[in-house]
């Protein structure tokens, strides 16, 4: 980074002469980028400038992969010490930071650039696609230049509080064939062994509205009895179908008539990954937004669950928070192990005996997002177990695991078929049991004062009612609940 101290003001002369000093044609072409690059803001006494072109250690880190990649942004909020605003504290810091933005990027550039606009709770950030490395050192250069002034990002008070290349979220399972539907046998009590049922209360989450955030949903499957619908599909160039089989699967545990837990719950697919089970951070957060600009608006419970997974990003998972904030639940799975984490995916088809084999072991869960976010959140993260309450040697662990649910052997809806059903492994499969059991006591808390109603609440009242303890494969007892 470089600064350099001008007088207050400089000679009309000194720039003239400049200017002048330059050939014709490069003044011609390169005005605009001269100017850029050498005008100081004038401001009382001295000014500390930086160059909006020059590479800095952020903006060579940053911009190494444009265009192929977008950068995802999240803006101060409120609650941040230093605050999002100076004197305008009801304000959409995303009409304050606008003019910054245009000013920054330019105003024929940022029609092209701003690709997405979220505002989640108190999670606001954006998405750019720079056309150049030199449109992306132009725009981080500037976000230095203002810290560097010790200012917000246009004299608004607006901080870019985090910056991260956006990368894939995706699924990851691993598929056998079995019969018993044991997983909904074990949510049921508390102890083992299984009695080979499944009870539950009569109203079975209806009334509440299970948001399943994944490759979609197969909505006219029979297990589904009319009750799942087509919400919306954020991934670029997929189309309105669940061409992987991922997101139907974790919809039948969350709530068929069959293999769910909920059995009355409507199901909306909100389709953020492609067939391959992949896509990128951006359109998972367009996702979260969909769901945060609908679900209020039906009066209803709802429910996100987001059995995904990738690298830990903060804007995710300040986009995940925010929707706890208005008073949506989040169940998260806690993440698994893959050999091949740069993509994080297995087929539905892949056996779990070859993946163990592989030396599929679990790995900290707060190295993954959105499980991340669970330990000071309402967002509940959620681990496997199999049929004896041994942790699922693939299901990551640690702090930023809230709970364990079945995730070993699940059958549940096969998205090849009409009617259909298919086994598979994974924590994608665990969290969906927790889901469709908070959407069970959500219907019936009308009945019950006890059970509360708000996110952080029902996550209180789901631990403390939870076993206290299953074991690893060590034999070593574990208290995750």
């Amino acid at each position: 980074m470089l600064f350099s101290t001008f007088p207050r003001t400089i000679p009309i002369y000194a720039l003239l002469i400049l200017l002048l000093s330059l050939p014709i044609s490069t003044a011609a072409l390169n005005l605009d980028l001269w100017l850029l690059k050498y005008r100081p803001i004038f401001l009382p006494h001295t000014v500390k400038t930086v160059s909006l072109l020059r590479p800095t250690a952020r903006s060579l880190t940053l911009c190494k992969s444009v265009p192929t990649t977008r950068h995802l942004i999240s803006l101060a909020s409120p609650s941040t010490p230093r605050g999002i605003y100076i004197s305008h504290s009801d304000t959409d810091p995303h009409a304050l930071h606008y003019s910054w933005l245009r000013k920054t990027l330019g105003p024929k550039r940022i029609k092209r650039t701003l690709t997405n606009v979220w505002r989640i709770g108190s999670f606001a950030g954006y998405a750019l696609k720079f056309e150049t490395k030199e449109d992306c050192a132009r725009y981080w250069n500037a976000v230095e230049r203002d810290e560097a002034l010790g200012r917000g990002h246009g004299l608004d008070g607006v901080y870019v509080e985090a910056g991260e290349k956006d990368v894939q979220a995706s699924v990851v399972v691993a598929g056998v064939q079995a019969d018993a539907p044991w997983g909904l046998d074990r949510i049921d009590q508390p102890n083992l062994p299984l009695d080979g049922q499944y009870k539950y209360d009569d109203k079975a989450g209806e009334g509440v509205d299970i948001y399943i955030v994944d490759t979609g949903i197969k909505i006219n499957h029979a297990d589904f009895g009319g009750r799942a619908k087509w919400g919306t599909t954020t991934r670029t160039n997929a189309t309105d179908v669940d061409d992987n089989g991922h997101g139907s699967h974790v919809a039948g545990i969350a709530a068929g008539t069959t293999w769910g837990a909920a059995k009355k719950a409507n199901l909306i697919a909100v389709k953020a990954l492609d067939g391959r089970g992949r896509g990128p951070y951006s359109e998972l957060i367009d996702a979260l937004q969909w769901v945060a600009d609908n679900a209020p608006g039906t009066g209803r419970p709802s429910i996100v669950n987001l059995s995904v997974q990738g690298r830990t990003s903060a804007v995710l998972n300040r986009a995940v928070a925010g929707l706890t904030e208005i008073g949506v639940h989040v169940i998260s799975a806690a993440g698994q192990y893959s050999p091949h984490f740069a993509s994080c995916f297995f087929s539905h088809r892949t056996s779990l005996k070859k993946n163990l084999a592989l030396g599929n072991r679990a790995q900290d869960a707060c190295n993954f997002s959105p499980a991340a976010i669970t330990t000071n959140t309402s967002v509940i993260s959620v681990g496997a177990v199999d049929k004896q309450d041994v942790v699922a040697q693939f299901s990551n662990f640690g702090g930023c695991v809230s709970m364990l649910a079945p995730g070993v052997e699940i059958t549940s809806v096969d998205a090849d078929t009409d009617d259909g059903s298919v086994e598979m492994s994974g924590t994608s499969m665990a969290a969906p049991h927790v889901t469709g059991t908070l959407a069970i006591l959500l219907s019936i808390a009308d009945q019950h004062s006890d059970i509360p109603t708000d996110p952080a609440g029902m996550k209180d009242y789901i631990l403390s009612n939870a076993q206290a303890q299953s074991t690893n494969r060590d034999g070593d007892a574990v208290d995750q609940r």
